[in-house]
């Protein structure tokens, strides 16, 4: 049995919602970005940290006292800086973003973004041939217009190459793995190229179609790789190396990138006039 002194101290303890009472930390910076640092009280067991939405967030069990829990807070903050510093783009990555009169390439497939404004309530997008037509609202603030028009181009360039890409997944499968494979998909992620789920789906980052094939290549045989192994141990890499002999250089060369294929999207203007 619990001694009534100790329940009575442990039942008087004030529940917390925060620390921040911690002695605060200071920004990281990752790709030019700077990160703020959040500690936040959790009912968890253990602490841990992660990055989401611009935000490095810390978070510790309230059932710490307060000098633990700074202790805790601090070298998770030096753990973390040190990760973001070693490779930032998997913490903080640029978005791909698209202008009116720019001319993409996907796959091989050539497209021209047009993008319109008016009186509407809606944003809409539609496939005229290579043309995608954007309509935004005139009132649309600012900050979302980048947004917006990214999600739609996404989304209506991969409907146009969405079989080209499974014929290419499916080619090297066949070729090197023979694995059952559900489907393929992309995300609009910035942080991972890939990754491959136990129900079958290789989802792969939408930026790869813009960039030279061999990086998707690479993308592409590291997922097929884990239908055979689900770690990173020798095994997998063997698995890698058999097929791809210079998956190291392209992996380096790959992560270069830092999560944004901007440098490939960014082409002559679609709308310009050619020289007489």
């Amino acid at each position: 049995m619990w001694p009534i002194g100790a329940m009575s101290r442990i039942s008087s303890r004030p529940r917390r919602d925060n620390w921040d009472d911690l002695q605060r930390l200071e920004p990281v910076l990752a790709n030019g970005t700077s990160l703020d640092v959040v500690v936040v009280a959790t009912s968890n067991k253990n602490s841990y940290a992660s990055v989401r939405n611009g935000i490095l967030q810390i978070r510790i069990p309230r059932r710490l006292g307060r000098n633990e829990a700074q202790k805790v807070a601090n070298e998770m903050y030096s753990r973390m800086k040190r990760a973001i510093e070693r490779r930032p783009h998997l913490y903080v990555s640029k978005e791909l973003t698209f202008a009116d009169g720019q001319r993409i390439n996907a796959m091989g497939a050539d497209f021209c973004v047009h993008i319109s404004e008016g009186p509407r309530r809606s944003c809409t997008g539609r496939m005229d041939g290579p043309d995608i037509n954007i309509s935004l609202p005139e009132s649309l603030p600012a900050a979302k217009k980048d947004r917006m028009v990214a999600s739609i181009a996404r989304r209506l360039v991969y409907r146009q190459v969405k079989p080209r890409l499974v014929e290419y997944v499916e080619g090297i499968n066949r070729l090197h793995f023979n694995s059952e494979i559900s489907d393929v998909r992309m995300h609009g992620g910035r942080s991972r190229w890939g990754f491959y789920a136990p129900d079958g789906v290789i989802s792969l980052s939408f930026s790869l179609l813009f960039m030279p094939q061999k990086y998707l290549e690479y993308v592409t045989v590291h997922e097929l790789a884990h239908t055979k192994v689900r770690g990173h141990g020798k095994r997998f890499w063997g698995i890698v190396g058999s097929v791809l002999p210079d998956h190291r250089e392209r992996r380096r060369h790959l992560n270069e990138y830092c999560g944004c294929a901007q440098d490939c999207v960014d082409v002559p203007d679609c709308t310009a006039q050619p020289p007489a």
